[in-house]
């Protein structure tokens, strides 16, 4: 909607009427629900704006005249999800068609019909194997898929390289980051549940009700996704807090050092950290945890003790030290069940704007529900964060390699030396026995 303003704004013709008519054939309420709050937010940006549900049980019964749809209007469809479960209803099908919503010497349509919709009936009909990029799988397929993953197999071999040429880790590794009570270990026990196929599974990471209380992650705990694999694991370690030397300080001990399992710190005045002696595993990616209310409260904060929140999280992203190459950590957006859509948005678009990344492609709105949307959004930040880090594991030194080649290049040349010396030696004897011989 920002984009339609702008968009307006610029042109000479002063604003566009948008209206949006909704389709239902079941939850009614809901979907008036949303228009309302779609409404609230086209206000912010003086878009002159109208929502309407046209309630339809039965998609058969769908006539054009029912959208009311003038001759001076530009009619933009999107049913993404609507008209691929109807190859099985005809008639359905036929009234939801271009057919019914532009004319058939429509100079569009031959182009729409042509372009946007040939491709995807004839990948879902005609296509199979890795050719069929189009078709609806079960989470179990998604599952199955993750399991199948291993350190360094999406990595993209470029340049002449192979896979041993990296330093591909056991197990990939990926560090939780975020404040206090942003979520985190929640995020844990989500991630968790859309792997598990058990439906009364306990929750793996505990989870404080009231953070400004006590009872934070204090401990790095390593949760192995799924529990019963070794290919990736999740890290949820110490909150960051409102000092920033300490935050500092605390990255670039993870980042450095790695991160070890119950790994404890207790800053001191000298700044030293005292953690357990286990084995510590290099950070192959990270995923920044932020609370969307916190971010709206500081977005609208107007003094800087309100606005520290987003301070803390810009200062600590952008820190060198949570880079891989030139990726940036991918950001997670919690308790947006506790906003509007509206402000949700707003949460997403000004965190983009804050942190310097794309609010579509890089953060992702994982609210505290159990519904299919957000386990979709979950499987996404896990395959970018998996694909992301195979695409930055580093390489390995060059000086054992040199130093075979070198190696390698001493013995040739010390074989050939000896051979001449062995056919200087042959040689002179030949020429020896063929002196006596004569006398």
């Amino acid at each position: 909607m920002q984009t339609l303003s702008e968009r307006a704004a610029a042109e000479d013709c002063g604003q566009h009427y948008f209206l949006f008519t909704a389709i239902e054939t079941t939850e009614k309420e809901k979907v008036e629900e949303t228009g309302k709050q779609l409404q609230s937010f086209a206000a912010q940006f003086n878009l002159p704006f109208s929502f309407n549900v046209l309630y339809i049980p039965d998609l058969k019964h769908l006539k054009a005249e029912q959208v009311e749809i003038k001759a001076d209007e530009a009619v933009v469809i999107h049913a993404s999800f609507a008209l691929r479960a109807m190859i099985s209803k005809l008639l359905e099908l036929e009234n939801s068609s271009t057919h019914y919503t532009m004319r058939s010497d429509d100079q569009h349509r031959a182009s729409i019909e042509a372009g946007s919709v040939l491709d995807g009936i004839r990948n879902i009909v005609a296509a199979e194997g890795r050719e069929r990029v189009t078709r609806s799988v079960s989470l179990q397929v998604w599952r199955d898929f993750f399991g199948s993953y291993t350190p360094g197999s999406w990595t993209e071999l470029v340049g002449g390289t192979n896979l041993r040429d990296y330093k591909v880790p056991k197990t990939t590794i990926i560090l939780l980051i975020g404040t206090k009570g942003c979520g985190k270990s929640s995020l844990v026990n989500k991630i968790s549940d859309v792997f598990e196929s058990e439906r009364f599974t306990p929750q793996r990471a505990r989870v404080s009700l009231n953070p400004s209380v006590g009872g934070c992650t204090c401990f790095a705990h390593g949760y192995k996704i799924p529990s019963s694999a070794k290919s990736f694991c999740v890290y949820d370690a110490q909150s960051l807090s409102y000092n920033q030397s300490e935050n500092e300080n605390m990255l670039k001990h993870w980042m450095t050092n790695g991160v070890c399992h119950e790994e404890s710190f207790i800053w001191c005045h000298a700044q030293k950290a005292y953690y357990l002696p286990i084995v510590a595993r290099p950070i192959n990616f990270v995923v920044f945890v932020v609370n969307a209310v916190s971010v709206l409260e500081s977005m609208e904060g107007r003094d800087e003790t309100e606005k520290r929140y987003t301070r803390v999280v810009s200062k600590a992203f952008n820190s060198p030290l949570l880079s891989f190459k030139d990726d940036r950590p991918v950001v997670v957006v919690t308790h947006g069940d506790l906003l509007s859509v509206s402000e949700r948005v707003r949460v997403r678009v000004h965190s983009g704007d804050l942190l310097g990344i794309h609010p579509k492609n890089q953060i992702f709105d994982i609210p505290e529900s159990n519904d299919c949307a957000t386990k979709l959004a979950i499987l996404d930040m896990l395959h970018y964060c998996l694909d992301h880090a195979d695409q930055n594991l580093p390489l390995k030194g060059l000086f054992p390699s040199l130093f075979l080649q070198h190696i390698s290049l001493l013995w040739l040349m010390a074989l050939l030396l000896w051979l001449y010396a062995l056919m200087r030696v042959y040689i002179y004897l030949d020429r020896i026995l063929r002196e006596h011989i004569l006398k």
